[in-house]
Parts: C-alpha cells; sequence; structure tokens
C-alpha cells in the first residue's frame, strides 16, 4: 500500500520508519503515541480472549519456542538490533535489561 501511495496513516513500531526511508520512502512521517508506564517493549502477540483453550495453547507454544530457541539465537538478536538501535533510546542497555536478564531469571526459576 505504501510503494502504491495507497495509505494515508498506519500504525506501527517507531523502528519502522527509518527502514522505510533505506527503501526510498521519504514521504512517511513518524508521530509519538504516549505508551503506558513502559517505552521498551519486548514484542507484541495478538489473541482473542475468547478463544479460550487455543489462546492458552498458542501462547504456551510460542513462549516456549521463545526460551527455548529464539531467545537464544544470535541471528535474533542480529535482528532486533537492525530494527531498534536507532530508534530506541539506549536500545543495547535496555535489550541487556528486559531479554538477557529477564531469560536468564526465568531460567533460574524453572
Amino acid at each position: 500500500m505504501i510503494d502504491m501511495k495507497r495509505a494515508d496513516y498506519g500504525i506501527e513500531y517507531p523502528s519502522h520508519l527509518p527502514y522505510f526511508k533505506t527503501k526510498g520512502i521519504t514521504e512517511l512521517v513518524a508521530l509519538d503515541i504516549e505508551l503506558k508506564n513502559d517505552d521498551f517493549k519486548l514484542g507484541a502477540i495478538g489473541c482473542s480472549a475468547s478463544a479460550g483453550e487455543f489462546t492458552d495453547n498458542a501462547l504456551f507454544i510460542i513462549n516456549k519456542a521463545l526460551k527455548d530457541s529464539i531467545l537464544q539465537s544470535s541471528s535474533y538478536s542480529e535482528h532486533l538490533n537492525y530494527w531498534f538501535h536507532n530508534s530506541t533510546p539506549n536500545y543495547q542497555q535496555q535489550y541487556q535489561e528486559r531479554v538477557v536478564k529477564y531469560r536468564s531469571q526465568t531460567e533460574s526459576v524453572q
């Protein structure tokens, strides 16, 4: 839609605007939206609360994959760095505190 100039607005993470600019799309502007409680998001998963057991099973599978392989992957860290280092203040420090530290805390609990 952006390439075809059919998008009037979009809601995205702030990291996407620099990406579009690297692709030669320079007409876009970003407007900040106030975040609740915290300006660093580990990620988001959208699930219907009314799906019940399906949602619970999906989140269990996703969380297990995150813990067992994705968060430990060097390519995952590289991709996060690519997307967020220019748009998130103190990205590396926040990554260490919110992802690496979180991962080690969850591993010690189990």
